[in-house]
């Protein structure tokens, strides 16, 4: 058989294609006269797909290095899980006290007891318990919501309560037994007054003139740098929801969270 011929020229200085043989005459004809079944023959490298090409050469590595960050990541996925809880209850305390002081202030009746449910179903999921009307509020559940006009009496009036805040009216929605710190949850701007206080319609009698139980304390009045006008209301709705389950620390952990809106 004839020698292979020798190349020269300009296919010399080509590159030998990849995974291709230059066969002479001699190895064909071999080739041709070698008959192996076409299943015992073995798979050229070249002709399989990148991909199985690739998956020859992995050994495993990556998943122990997605299981190792898992195990190191996993606080902190969980840490997220309980933040992001903890958010939507606090922005949904917000939303409740929000759409409270809208009420009160467009002269909604919060003593009745079809808006107190109205309330209640806006603060669904927190716990805010109505059982009865009134401004006296209740002993059940894990909200509280307590509403407060406060009212400025002028320098001029010639009474007791001149120049200075008073409460009058003082509602409470929910309950009022709820504790904060192992103290009671009252309003920041003091307690209900001792005297004159209608638990029926909220409305504290002789607020601007002799009544003074009705006066605010002095960390209310000390937000306000000039005093309002002789008359002029301060709508403030506050809320306190205790949460019926801990979900880590927060601003909504065991304690609680308090909310607070001046209208």
């Amino acid at each position: 058989m004839g020698s292979a011929s020798r190349v020269s020229g300009p296919l010399a200085d080509r590159p030998a294609a990849p995974c291709s043989l230059l066969m002479n005459r001699e190895q064909r004809d071999r080739r041709r006269e070698f008959v192996e079944p076409l299943a015992e023959r073995p798979a050229d490298p070249c002709s399989l797909p990148v991909s199985a090409r690739r998956k020859g050469r992995q050994r495993g590595v990556e998943a122990i290095e997605f299981g190792l960050w898992m195990f190191l990541m996993m606080p902190a996925f969980l840490w997220m899980f309980i933040t992001g809880m903890n958010l939507i209850r606090y922005i949904k305390a917000s939303d409740v006290t929000r759409a409270s002081a809208m009420l009160y202030t467009k002269g909604q009746d919060m003593t009745d007891i079809g808006m107190q449910q109205v309330v209640a179903r806006v603060a669904n999921g927190l716990d805010l318990e109505v059982t009865t009307s009134g401004a006296s509020g209740n002993s059940v559940g894990n909200g509280l919501l307590i509403f407060s006009r406060v009212e400025y009496v002028g320098a001029s009036c010639s009474c007791n309560n001149a120049a200075q805040y008073v409460v009058t009216q003082r509602i409470y929605v929910g309950n009022r037994s709820l504790q904060l710190s192992g103290a009671g949850v009252e309003s920041f701007a003091g307690p209900a007054p001792s005297t004159g206080w209608n638990v029926t319609t909220g409305l504290v009698a002789n607020a601007t003139t002799s009544n003074t139980t009705a006066i605010v304390n002095s960390a209310f009045s000390s937000l306000w740098g000039s005093a309002l006008s002789d008359g002029q209301y301060i709508y403030m709705v506050e809320s306190f929801f205790k949460p019926t389950t801990t979900m880590g620390s927060g601003p909504f952990d065991s304690a609680g969270v308090y909310n607070r809106i001046f209208m």
